[in-house]
């Protein structure tokens, strides 16, 4: 598969399970849900999934891939997490910013 068509993949199953189907990606961003960790867990559960069938065929080990990725999805949640409202959108389009980059660097380690 080559990078352009995985990273595309990966950018496509991100929008398709944060923002569409939604497991848990609302929840882990709202600062009044008390169980929130529960929100990222799931999120981070299906991403990872979804991402390791993907990397299956690809490469041996997927498991530095899929740390890279979860790293990634903490760091975004937390980020909104901490914004203010007035800099919420900033920080909504940094945080998925920096999962596409994180995305970028799992296609380029992995595709051909």
């Amino acid at each position: 598969m080559t990078v352009l068509w995985l990273w595309c993949l990966f950018v496509v199953k991100h929008g398709l399970l944060a923002h569409v189907i939604d497991f848990g990606y609302s929840q882990a961003r709202s600062t009044k849900n008390p169980y929130w960790r529960w929100g990222l867990l799931g999120e981070g559960l299906a991403e990872l999934s979804v991402t390791a069938l993907l990397l299956l065929g690809q490469v041996g080990h997927v498991s530095p891939w899929l740390a890279i990725e979860m790293v990634a999805l903490i760091g975004s949640c937390l980020l909104e997490r901490q914004a203010p409202l007035t800099r919420l959108l900033h920080a909504h389009v940094a945080s998925e910013f920096g999962v596409l980059i994180a995305y970028a660097l799992i296609a380029f380690g992995t595709g051909k």
